[in-house]
């Protein structure tokens, strides 16, 4: 999936459908999704991580879960520090 296709406030979706929330923020590899207010939940998602792009709406290719603990097992903003 092309980076270039991935924009802000897009609906973020698992394998199953289920609604992990909306892109935040657009990184060199990864996005930002978040998802509730006010106990936000925030991780990074992969760009190769996306099965299909279905207009405004992001479908990965793992179920939620797993998605999200993929992510947590490397701390939010790691990337960022990486490329300064």
């Amino acid at each position: 999936m092309e980076q270039h296709e991935i924009r802000e406030d897009m609906t973020v979706r698992d394998t199953h459908g289920e609604k992990l929330g909306t892109v935040e923020e657009c990184r060199a590899q990864t996005f930002v999704v978040s998802k509730g207010f006010p106990f936000e939940k925030r991780f990074e998602a992969r760009y190769d991580g996306i099965a299909e792009v279905r207009g405004d709406e992001i479908w990965m290719d793992q179920a939620g879960p797993h998605l999200e603990a993929q992510a947590y097992a490397t701390p939010l903003g790691e990337e960022r520090q990486a490329e300064s």
